[in-house]
């Protein structure tokens, strides 16, 4: 999906980059954990995968539902941000978008969004709806 990504809405971004679990599938379904060398090779990824290492609750653990929750999105987006501003990045760009792999992007009309309706990269923004995946009100919603 990165390859489609790259050769479609990610041309059109200042600047892209994949922030990748530490353990992933590859095409034959096996899990590669790409925090250790495989067969004493180290991986090579392309520039623009970044691999998010220090997660806890990572998601291949759980094979069914009867685990419980095993997704970290949370914990993926908080440790990205943290890469960020860690390797000096938060004052590369003014806007940072997050968007899944199986989502379509138009940067141009985020960029025209947050011209037309004057936005300050200085002041916080929130664009999106929330989701509630559940009956019980009581809990909180998830944001998407």
């Amino acid at each position: 999906s990165y390859e489609a990504i790259r050769n479609s809405w990610g041309k059109r971004c200042d600047t892209l980059k994949f922030f990748v679990d530490p353990i992933v599938k590859d095409d034959e379904g096996r899990f590669i954990d790409l925090r250790r060398s495989q067969n004493g090779t180290k991986m090579t990824l392309p520039q623009d995968v970044v691999v998010v290492y220090h997660i806890h609750r990572p998601w291949h653990t759980c094979e069914s539902k009867k685990e419980g929750n095993c997704r970290n999105i949370w914990e993926k987006v908080w440790r990205s941000w943290l890469l960020i501003d860690d390797n000096g990045e938060s004052d590369s760009s003014e806007w940072f978008v997050k968007i899944d792999a199986d989502s379509y992007l138009f940067p141009e009309n985020v960029k025209r969004y947050v011209e037309d309706n004057n936005m300050s990269p200085d002041d916080h923004h929130y664009f999106g709806h929330k989701l509630r995946h559940t009956e019980d009100r009581n809990l909180p919603p998830i944001v998407a």
